[in-house]
């Protein structure tokens, strides 16, 4: 009878436990899904870049990956998923990363050109297809990802513009108009986009550290006392990272 009792008891409290939930069949695992969802925005990029946004469908992205399309839906739900996801990790949080720097009291103008220049630079080297991508598509996204690639950009604008306005009043920089100034250094940044090859010659550390030197010397005041003749106008300084950027890539095409 105890025997039988004790049976009764495990019965019910194996019955009260809830099992624990099956995992879905198909679902990928972490380290997997890291690894296909890589791969699948890399592809992604790729078919954005040549066939462009509009004409991409997610059925050419499963073709590409070798995937059913039903496979892909455990990964993204469409490619607007996708475009999203570059707009937020590529832009917007850049965008956010330089509003830190020009948040930063303790930090003199020069010392903030230099924190916004080099990740700026860095991250358009190490993803160039990206940064071309979300530029000739920009046109062709969706009306709420447009907007804020759009306001990404111009919270980078912003972030130049502050760091030079606050070094042009301190006596850092030379008295140039701090939106040509911006203009023409996030222009000296990007364009790496268009020339850096990580097969060449120079690294991506080196060229971030030429051009940091390039935007911090075109803007600084030089130590000495320049004559009337030689004070610096808004279009000097222009010219000058004209010049300096012409120079740079001079000298690694010369090198390849």
């Amino acid at each position: 009878m105890a025997v039988t009792e004790r049976k009764k008891r495990d019965v019910a409290a194996t019955a009260g436990k809830k099992a624990a939930p099956a995992k879905p069949r198909g679902e990928p695992s972490g380290r997997r899904r890291q690894l296909v969802d890589a791969e699948i925005y890399h592809v992604a990029t790729q078919l954005f870049s040549t066939k462009g946004y509009g004409s991409t469908s997610l059925q050419d992205i499963a073709d590409a990956m070798g995937l059913s399309r039903p496979a892909l839906y455990h990964y993204v739900r469409s490619k607007e998923d996708i475009i999203a996801k570059l707009v937020a990790e590529f832009a917007e949080s850049r965008a956010h990363e330089l509003a830190e720097v020009v948040a930063h009291a303790d930090l003199t103008a020069t010392e903030k050109l230099r924190q916004i220049v080099i990740p700026t630079v860095r991250n358009v080297a190490e993803h160039p297809q990206r940064f071309r991508l979300l530029d000739r598509c920009e046109n062709e996204l969706p009306e709420d990802l447009f907007k804020k690639h759009r306001a990404a950009k111009r919270a980078v604008r912003d972030a130049f513009v502050a760091v030079v306005t606050q070094g042009v009043a301190a006596g850092e920089f030379r008295p140039i108009d701090p939106n040509i100034a911006a203009f023409s250094l996030i222009g000296m940044c990007t364009w790496v986009a268009w020339w850096f090859s990580p097969s060449g010659p120079e690294t991506i550390e080196s060229t971030v550290s030429s051009i940091c030197d390039l935007a911090v010397n075109t803007l600084t005041k030089p130590t000495h006392s320049p004559s009337k003749d030689a004070a610096a106008s808004p279009l000097e300084a222009l010219r000058s990272i004209r010049t300096q950027v012409e120079a740079l890539e001079i000298q690694l095409s010369s090198s390849k």
